[in-house]
């Protein structure tokens, strides 16, 4: 609960401080706040998306195995699919019409047309989102209804592929982990070939992005599932691991135990601070990568992150996580999280209703940015709330009442 909520405000500081970037008077300044060490973590807050892929492969894999225990070891596909789609399409559908039929009417300004431009799009490309194909139609990433929404339709062509991982993985271990593994490797194949033929930038909010990044790389690369599948996949691996409850360490002696856990923290610590921080010298000093560490970056770099986390969340499980298991752990993240779904949904429309309402550009300020940080995650989950009680809530209670179907899928973003 705590790792979910957590991500969610990570990814509304990145897209509070991204499109903000459009109604910056003093443009000077902001390049010099790209080669803070600190905002590091605010240009590099899409690793807060492989956050949820990693949570929702492992509850998918972890709850998936336990039905399958209780049920003769089948998996009843009808209602692992429907389940899916009952949970995520009303809620996603109702912010759809809201985005297209109410946003229009909730602002006005000199910027007011462009910001509304998310919604003109869904009158021609709605029934994509429905599809959960909105990655794939229409090609450029810029036409997208509702385009924040290339998660929901990932995490969805995930979720449809994941029964062969399960089946394997609950007949053999071995032969499940082999399948995992061929599939990473196809993805990492895959990836590194279109980022070294098209010489991508990293992300968007550094010196190295330019137009090519906003039109190419969004849609070729970044929104494209055989691209961000490494950390589901890590997801399926670490829900196995957490079914079958393995604890690696619990037969060795006491101080050989100590020194690979604190081994495994190290490794956890330095895989999630490089990728987070591994590129503050570039962003300091101007200077641009090479394409082949570029390449490497990108084709690593979510999977590192997701294994550095895998590695936290097997520990906390696992009753070694000390302090930190006992932070996110936290009943108060509980009713938060439940939110984290609606308020993905909701909150660009709140920051672009924000933004797109003013009357004047503004100077940036470390101050002003915070303010607008904490008004638009507030707003987010005042509206997600309102959200979750009209077109949440109730189908989860339906599906309860007429299915007598139980929590089977993962996080819903």
């Amino acid at each position: 609960n705590g790792i979910r909520v957590l991500s969610i405000s990570w990814v509304i500081l990145g897209h509070t401080n991204g499109l903000a970037a459009s109604y910056i008077t003093n443009v000077i300044d902001e390049l010099t706040i790209l080669e803070r060490f600190t905002f590091q973590t605010v240009s590099n807050a899409f690793f807060a998306v492989d956050s949820f892929f990693l949570l929702s492969g492992l509850l998918v894999m972890y709850l998936s195995l336990k039905q399958m225990d209780s049920n003769r070891g089948r998996l009843p596909y009808f209602k692992f699919y429907f389940h899916r789609v009952w949970r995520l399409t009303p809620a996603y559908m109702l912010a759809l019409m809201i985005l297209y039929n109410v946003m229009p009417l909730m602002g006005n300004g000199p910027n007011w047309n462009s910001t509304t431009a998310y919604a003109d799009h869904c009158k021609k490309y709605w029934w994509t989102n429905f599809l959960y194909i909105n990655n794939f139609y229409p090609t450029k990433f810029d036409d997208q209804c509702f385009s924040w929404a290339w998660y929901l339709a990932n995490d969805m062509q995930f979720y449809i592929i994941s029964p062969i991982f399960i089946v394997l993985m609950y007949k053999s271990k071995k032969l499940g982990s082999a399948a995992i593994g061929v599939a990473m490797f196809l993805s990492f194949v895959v990836t590194a070939v279109l980022c070294a033929h098209y010489n991508f930038p990293i992300g968007s909010m550094t010196k190295q992005a330019d137009d090519s990044y906003n039109h190419d790389y969004t849609s070729i690369v970044y929104s494209k599932p055989y691209c961000r599948l490494g950390p589901y996949l890590v997801g399926l691996m670490l829900g196995m691991i957490l079914r079958h409850k393995e604890d690696f360490f619990v037969s060795w002696k006491p101080l050989v135990r100590v020194i690979m856990l604190a081994q495994g923290w190290c490794v956890s610590a330095i895989l999630l601070l490089s990728t987070l921080y591994g590129l503050y010298h570039y962003a300091k000093h101007q200077e641009f990568l090479s394409r082949s560490a570029m390449t490497l970056y990108i084709t690593f770099g979510r999977t590192a992150w997701s294994i550095g986390l895998a590695w936290l969340i097997w520990a906390c499980h696992s009753g070694y996580g000390s302090y930190i298991n006992t932070l996110l752990s936290f009943k108060f993240w509980i009713p938060l999280s439940r939110l984290s779904y609606s308020v993905y949904l909701v909150h660009l429309m709140v920051i672009l209703v924000g933004y797109g309402s003013l009357r004047h550009p503004f100077a940036y300020t470390d101050n002003l940015m915070s303010f607008y940080f904490l008004g638009y995650l507030f707003m987010s989950h005042l509206v997600a709330a309102i959200l979750f009680l009209v077109a949440e809530a109730p189908f989860i209670e339906m599906e309860k009442i007429f299915l007598g179907t139980h929590r089977t899928s993962g996080p819903r973003r």
